[in-house]
């Protein structure tokens, strides 16, 4: 069956759905108006047994999260279900709606991390760096939920913010008398 766009679902015995007899279907190309296309699946497979209480829309679910995970580790290849793969998901979902919340609120900030000429020891400039501190006064690290924010296109707000504002802080310092002072901001790739 179509379940969406290029989706499409396969119901059957575990000898003939699984990865190797999915790949299979995809060694040869195939013919399209004389011509060889070659087409590459990636698959998600969940094990089904007569003990599981899951209703059909929670496999589609749990079936979704093995193709997104197949999508970013194993292009072209198939990804078994597993019930960690669901909660790491579940644990990305809550992460990215508390950092929305977060930056919505205003909770994130920026640290300055001060740049020294060796030579004279003298501050010539900082490096405007993004912190995120949770209700509770907790500190989530930037390697947690900056790639986060880059993977749901948060970061590009985010980085409109980050650049306003250190040019911000940038202007004030200037007006007190450091000319010469550096910002250095990162910027996301993505």
């Amino acid at each position: 069956a179509r379940v969406s766009g290029d989706i499409f679902g396969l119901l059957g015995p575990p000898d003939k759905i699984n990865p190797r007899g999915i790949g299979q279907a995809f060694v040869d190309p195939f013919p399209v108006r004389g011509e060889a296309i070659r087409v590459s699946a990636t698959s998600s497979l969940i094990r089904l047994n007569r003990d599981s209480p899951a209703t059909g829309g929670e496999l589609l679910k749990d079936a979704s999260i093995a193709l997104k995970q197949a999508k970013l580790l194993n292009r072209g290849r198939a990804e078994y279900f597993s019930a960690d793969l669901s909660l790491t998901a579940r644990e990305r979902i809550h992460m990215l709606t508390n950092l929305r919340a977060a930056f919505s609120a205003e909770r994130l900030f920026l640290a300055f991390q001060p740049q020294i000429e060796l030579a004279s020891g003298k501050v010539v400039g900082a490096e405007a760096l993004l912190r995120w501190k949770t209700e509770d006064g907790q500190f989530v690290p930037p390697d947690r939920f900056i790639p986060l924010a880059e993977q749901s296109g948060l970061i590009v707000h985010i980085g409109e913010w980050v650049l306003r504002t250190a040019c911000h802080r940038l202007k004030r310092l200037n007006r007190l008398g450091y000319a010469d002072f550096r910002m250095a901001i990162n910027i996301s790739h993505v």
